[in-house]
């Protein structure tokens, strides 16, 4: 299994999007078209974390609510997982007292601000299949003919 850095996320005007490492080491990245309404709230849920212009939290690097209570209720937060399909899935993994892997899906605020907060949370994309460059190439190639 590959050790998983952190993912990435950017937020336009019209879109968001979300880069991460697959299990096999691959880099996929998923984009979502957003309206300008959601932009400008996706930006302030960033901005009341991070400094837009250095990337800095805003913070002392304490735990976030959501990670003091999941410890109170004797879980921990494992990941975010950006599941393949149109559109991509976002999942919330969170390990239960009994060690069990309890599943939350997220909407783009959530996700956002669970990558605002928690800096050392991993963001894995699961079930992206492999690109075939090849093929990809060879239709380019063709549709040019």
């Amino acid at each position: 299994m590959v050790e998983h850095r952190r993912g990435a996320l950017r937020v336009t005007d019209s879109s968001f999007v979300v880069t991460a490492l697959t299990d096999d080491g691959r880099v996929v990245s998923t984009q979502l078209e957003i309206s300008h309404a959601t932009a400008h709230v996706l930006r302030h849920v960033l901005a009341a974390h991070l400094d837009p212009a250095s990337g800095r939290r805003r913070r002392r690097a304490g735990r976030s609510v959501l990670e003091r209570a999941l410890t109170l209720a004797g879980g921990a937060l494992q990941r975010i997982e950006v599941h393949h399909g149109d559109p991509a899935r976002f999942v919330l993994v969170v390990a239960a007292p009994t060690g069990r892997m309890q599943r939350v899906d997220l909407d783009l605020v959530e996700l956002t601000e669970l990558v605002a907060c928690e800096r050392a949370l991993p963001i894995v994309a699961v079930g992206w299949p492999q690109g075939d460059w090849d093929g990809a190439l060879s239709e380019l190639l063709h549709d040019r003919g």
